[in-house]
């Protein structure tokens, strides 16, 4: 039996990266499919977590699919990447929502996805540490 804080199961880096891709072309398609059917909430949710996703490319190459620690600090990963990226993305669709109707499918895409990637990587600063040389 493991240590009380060990994962039942982790994923090797390459089972990560797998998913993490699998994860962002389900999102592309259903994000294309919401954008031409002018779904904002559809949007926000899923282009919300590419962003959250891309973040995560961009940190660990999608190497890491849960919470980790490393010596710089902690990971979060391509799961709570995604889960970040679509709590922003309603967060923005909630701000924009006053003027819903006039709003164009591509600028709240847009909007979206930048909120998604900038909170993953907020929430990634806050979690992380200075290594020393």
């Amino acid at each position: 039996m493991g240590k009380i804080n060990e994962p039942l199961w982790e994923p090797s880096p390459k089972q990560s990266f797998l998913t993490t891709i699998i994860l962002m072309l389900l999102l592309t398609f259903l994000g294309v499919y919401f954008i031409t059917s002018k779904n904002f909430l559809g949007i926000a949710v899923t282009i919300g977590g590419l962003g959250g996703l891309f973040h995560e490319i961009a940190q660990s190459g999608g190497k890491t699919l849960f919470i980790k620690s490393f010596r710089d600090g902690v990971y979060l990963g391509s799961i709570s990447g995604l889960l970040l990226g679509i709590i922003s993305g309603i967060l923005v669709l909630r701000g924009l929502l006053a003027g819903i109707e006039s709003q164009n499918p591509v600028s709240v895409t847009i909007e979206v996805f930048l909120a998604g990637l900038a909170l993953k990587g907020v929430s990634e600063a806050a979690a992380g540490t200075v290594v020393e040389e």
